[in-house]
């Protein structure tokens, strides 16, 4: 069985977002991908991505240990953002019931990581009522990208520093 995948333009969503603001954000969201082309940076075969991909899952099985929402069993789990849903099949993987995890996402086609900075007060104020814990992962993409093909320590040196991690990973609980 695979997790659910809500896209917010299917039928069940259809609308839910609306306005000129939503489809604004849709139409930039889209523009942004557009921009980056090149499937190769998602490709397992490319030193980089691999090396982000198992820091980042590092630092996902660590969070989920430290928030004591491991083992996953019967939890239930709402990946926003979940592009192709990789991520949600990485859970099932771990032990959550296909059944308890779903998955939401603005495009029909991708959308793997939100393209704006945001800070951690910004992520906070988006879930008000709710603890939020974040911790900086992901070398920064550009310079993944130019020394994982040549040295995968000096990647996980650079990985040491907090300003070199450019995205959040969090864990959102209703307090």
């Amino acid at each position: 069985m695979t997790p659910k995948t809500l896209k917010v333009d299917s039928p069940e969503e259809r609308g839910r977002v609306t306005g000129d603001r939503s489809r604004a954000e849709e139409a930039r969201i889209r523009a942004a991908y557009a921009r980056r082309g090149g499937a190769w940076r998602y490709d397992w075969g490319n030193p980089a991505y691999v090396f982000m991909m198992h820091d980042v899952e590092r630092r996902v099985l660590a969070a989920l240990r430290r928030s004591r929402l491991w083992p996953l069993g019967a939890r239930r789990i709402l990946d926003v953002g979940c592009g192709t849903g990789y991520w949600l099949q990485r859970l099932i993987a771990w032990g959550a019931q296909p059944q308890h995890a779903a998955g939401i996402d603005l495009l029909r086609d991708r959308v793997c990581k939100d393209i704006r900075p945001v800070k951690a007060a910004g992520i906070r104020r988006l879930f008000p009522g709710c603890s939020v814990e974040l911790d900086r992962v992901t070398l920064a993409t550009p310079v993944t990208r130019l020394v994982a093909p040549l040295s995968w320590t000096l990647c996980a040196l650079l990985n040491l520093v907090p300003p070199m991690r450019t995205h959040y990973l969090g864990v959102i609980r209703r307090r």
